[in-house]
C-alpha cells in the first residue's frame, strides 16, 4: 500500500520547485528537496521527500526513517496536501510500534476525506468505522463510505475490495454476492492482487457464484503477476496452477470467461 501511494502525486499538483516533484530527481537530490520542503509552502515536495524517507531511499543504507517521514507527512498535511494526511494515518495504523495510534489514524483519514474529499482516505475511513479502529463501530457509515469511494482507479481499490468482500462473504444483512464479485473484479482490473485472488477462489468455492474455472485460472495468473503477499503466495506455485488446469480438463463445459 505504501509503495503504490508514492505515485499518487499525479492526482494533485503544486506550482513551485517542479524538479523536487520528480521522483528520480528527489531520490538523487534528497537533501536539496528536504530543504525545499522546509523553505517552501509546497505540500507535494514534502510528501515526495517523506515517501522516500519512509521507503528507505534517504541514503544508500536503505533504512526507513519513520521519524523524518512522519514529520514531513505532517507538514504536507498541514499545507493542504491530502495524501500527506492519508500517509501519516497509514503510519499510525501500519508503521512501527512506537507510531501506532488508531485514533490519530482515524482523525487523519477523516481530515483527508471530509476536508479534501480524497477517496482513498474516505475508503480507509470506512474501514475504520467497520472495524471500530479509533472510533465506535458503525456498519452503515462504513458501507456508505465504501460505496461513495469505490470508483475505477487504483487509489480506491481498498474501498472496492472491502465492499466486495463484505457482500461476497455475506457479512452484512443486505449482502449481494454477485455485486461483491463485481466490486472485486473492478479492484482486480485496477491492479489489486488480493481482489484478484479472492475473486478467483470464489468462482470455484462460493455457493451462489456460478462456477467458472477458466476465470479462476485467469484471475490467479493476474494476481501472481501483480504480486500477492507471502501468506497467499502458494497460489502462484506450479502445483496450484496444475491443479486448476486439471479441474478445467475434467469440466469442459464451464461457463465462458466473463468480459
Amino acid at each position: 500500500m505504501f509503495a503504490n501511494l508514492l505515485f499518487a502525486l499525479v492526482l494533485q499538483s503544486a506550482p513551485s520547485t517542479p524538479a523536487c516533484q520528480d521522483i528520480h530527481y528527489a531520490m538523487e537530490n534528497f537533501s536539496v528537496c528536504e530543504t525545499a520542503c522546509a523553505d517552501e509552502d509546497d505540500g507535494v515536495i514534502c510528501h515526495r521527500v517523506a515517501s522516500l524517507a519512509r521507503d528507505g531511499f534517504r541514503d544508500e543504507t536503505g533504512t526507513p526513517d519513520y521519524e523524518l517521514a512522519a514529520a514531513l507527512f505532517q507538514r504536507a498535511c498541514g499545507l493542504g496536501f491530502a495524501f500527506g494526511c492519508h500517509d501519516l494515518a497509514l503510519i499510525h495504523w501500519e508503521g512501527p510500534q512506537e507510531y501506532l495510534d488508531d485514533r490519530a489514524g482515524f482523525d487523519l483519514f477523516e481530515q483527508a476525506c471530509t476536508e479534501h474529499d480524497l477517496k482513498a482516505a474516505c475508503g480507509m475511513l470506512g474501514t475504520a468505522y467497520y472495524l471500530g479502529r479509533g472510533t465506535e463501530p458503525d456498519q452503515d457509515r462504513a458501507l456508505a463510505l465504501w460505496e461513495s469511494s469505490c470508483a475505477p482507479g487504483w487509489t480506491t481499490v481498498s474501498a472496492c475490495r472491502q465492499l466486495g468482500t463484505v457482500h461476497l462473504l455475506e457479512e452484512i444483512p443486505s449482502a449481494r454476492p454477485l455485486y461483491g464479485m463485481e466490486m472485486l473484479e473492478q479492484a482486480c482490473a485496477d491492479g489489486d492482487a488480493i481482489s484478484c485472488a479472492i475473486a478467483a477462489r470464489s468462482y470455484i468455492v462460493h455457493p451462489t457464484i456460478p462456477e467458472n474455472i477458466p476465470r479462476t485460472i485467469a484471475l490467479t495468473g493476474q494476481a501472481c503477476e501483480l504480486g500477492l503477499p507471502p501468506e497467499m503466495s502458494s497460489r502462484c506455485s506450479p502445483a496450484f496452477r496444475a491443479a486448476l488446469e486439471r479441474m478445467a480438463e475434467m469440466s469442459p463445459n464451464r461457463p465462458s470467461t466473463p468480459k
